[in-house]
Formats: C-alpha cells, structure tokens, sequence
C-alpha cells in the first residue's frame, strides 16, 4: 500500500516536472535562433548592398567624364570667343580709321575747291561754248554757308542718302548761289559712291550743263566718263575722259582722265593679243600668235 502510494506521488511530480523543463529549453533555442538570424541577415544585406553598388560606381565615373568633357568644350569655346572678340575689334578699328580716312579727304578736297575757286576764275568758264547758259552766282550768305556745311558733314560722315537729301533742298533753296554748283556736284558723288552709277550720271550731267562756270566742272566731265565706264559704255567713258584732257589741260582732273584712258588702252592691248589666233611655225614646230 505504502509502495503504490510513492508511486503515485512520484509519477505526479514528473508529470508537473516535465512542462516547467520544456517550458525553461524552449528560450534557449529561441534566442539561439534568434541569435543567430542576425547575422545570416547581415550577410545577405553585404551582398545586396554590394550588388546595388557596382552600378552606382559605374554611373558616377560616367558622369565624371561627361563633366570633363563638358568642361574642356567650354574651355574651347571661351578660346574661340576671345579670339572673335580680338578679330572683331581689329575690324572695327580698321572700319573707324577707314571713316576717319575718308572724311579728312572730303574736307580737304572740299577746302582746296573753295581756295581755287576764291583765288581764280574757273578754268570751265573760258572754255565754255556758250555763255548764256551760265548762270548768274552770287556769293553765299551766312546762312547759305551753314546749311552748305550741314549737308558735307552728312558726305564725311557717310550718310550719303542724308546728304544727297540736304544737297537738293540747298540747291532747290539757292539756285543762285555760289555754292549750288559744287552741290548738284556732291549729289552726284554721292550716287556714285554707293555704285548707283545710271542716277550719278544723270546727277554729273546736270552739274556740266546747267553750272558750266563752276570750278567742280572738270570733275563732274571726269565723273561723266567713269560713269560710263562703270556702264559698260566704253566708247562714250573714252569721249568723255578726252574731252576733259582737252579742255582742262594740267589739272588734277585731266590727270586722272590721261590715267584711266592708258588703262584702258592697256586692257583693250591685251584683250586683243590673246584673242590673235595662233599660227603654227613649221620651221620651228612652235606656235606663234
């Protein structure tokens, strides 16, 4: 009785003995698993991490030599402008000092014109064919002279349109001035500086015939003959250029009209040498013209 009572307690005691022992392992492998999950995970991020690196090295030493070479573009580029900057003020300094050039010659023509005409009377009206087509000219007033002067400013400074404008409104002011003959000149110079050679001619015609006294005469004959000669009017640029080497003999603009007559004589010389059909020379077995 004794036996099967300790054997009953006993097995009691195991029986409540056996959850508290599983209850107590089942941390330990709890936290083991636990314990070592971790570091599996750590692992595996490493390698993740090292995958989703490698592109993004690769990226940025693309991008480093597209910025290098975007540099070295803008490196060039800064050169070349430079450069352009250095070519474009060598231009304009040539262009100013050509203006400057052109408005200096205008103003001392115009001086020597006024100097001969103040101390001698014109070569043109000696060799004038008729006297009354002069026309009577009185000396400029004060006021005359300042609008005379406004409109060669515009001829220095290269307004031709502007000038050719002023010239006519002078003219068409003063008819009788002393000055409106070297004006219908300045209008026709003016057309004949920006090659608007048919409107100069018709300008240099109208200085000869209604103004023959005046001293600008030889020059607007002179500009008569380059006009046709710009117009491919050769015959009457040649009538044109001897008659003021007849007429005004030992001026500046005879000169010119003997220089241009030689250059073209020159050139008809040798139009004519290489149309000449060439003969051959037996004797020789050459060739000659």
């Amino acid at each position: 009785m004794k036996y099967r009572l300790a054997l009953t307690v006993l097995g009691i005691t195991v029986a409540f003995a056996a959850p508290v022992v599983a209850w107590g392992a089942a941390p330990v492998v709890e936290q083991s698993s636990f314990a070592t999950a971790p570091a599996a995970g750590a692992r595996n991020t490493g390698v993740a991490s090292n995958v989703r690196t490698a592109p993004a090295v690769a990226e940025t030493v693309a991008l480093r030599k597209m910025l290098a070479d975007l540099t070295l573009e803008l490196e060039q580029l800064r050169t070349e402008v430079r450069e352009l900057r250095g070519q474009l003020e060598v231009r304009t300094n040539d262009l100013e000092s050509l203006k400057t050039r052109n408005r200096e010659a205008l103003a001392d023509m115009d001086k020597r014109l006024r100097e001969l005409e103040r101390r001698a009377a014109p070569a043109a009206a000696a060799a004038s064919t008729t006297e009354s087509s002069a026309r009577a000219t009185t000396p400029p007033s004060a006021a005359e002279q300042q609008q005379y002067d406004a409109a060669f400013q515009f001829m220095k400074d290269g307004n031709y349109e502007k000038a050719t404008r002023s010239f006519r409104e002078f003219i068409a002011k003063h008819p009788s001035s002393e000055l409106a003959g070297n004006a219908q000149y300045w209008v026709g110079q003016a057309q004949y500086v920006v090659r608007n050679f048919k409107q100069a001619l018709d300008e240099f015609t109208k200085a000869v015939d209604k103004y023959p006294a005046n001293s600008k005469t030889p020059d607007a004959v002179l500009k008569i003959g380059y006009c046709h000669y710009e117009l491919g009017n050769l015959d009457k640029a040649r009538g044109a250029l001897q008659q003021v080497v007849n007429r005004y003999p030992n001026t500046a603009a005879a000169k010119s009209a003997e220089q241009r007559l030689a250059e073209m004589k020159a050139a008809d010389a040798k139009k004519a040498a290489e149309s000449k059909p060439k003969t051959l020379d037996t004797k020789a077995g050459t060739t000659k013209k």
